[in-house]
């Protein structure tokens, strides 16, 4: 795999199989997927929310503006 190809897991780093060979995508395997769902349930991860309240990036009726980004919605740092 090209090194511009390489995908690696947001949460631990590693390198992930594409898919549909890897039913945990974007993660390297289920173990990360399940830790960064909990991590999410437990609120380690926020939107911020811009000045008027809403999220940043969404638009006055509430929809979101912008990219959805690499994998389909954003990355939380963590």
């Amino acid at each position: 795999m090209a090194e511009a190809d390489l995908d690696l897991c947001p949460r631990c780093g590693a390198e992930v199989a594409p898919r549909p060979a890897n039913g945990a995508w974007p993660f390297c395997g289920d173990r990360c997927k399940w830790i960064d769902l909990g991590a999410w349930i437990e609120g380690d991860y926020r939107i911020p929310a811009g000045p008027d309240g809403s999220a940043e990036g969404e638009g006055e009726d509430g929809t979101s503006r912008g990219s959805m980004g690499r994998y389909g919605g954003g990355v939380a740092e963590g």
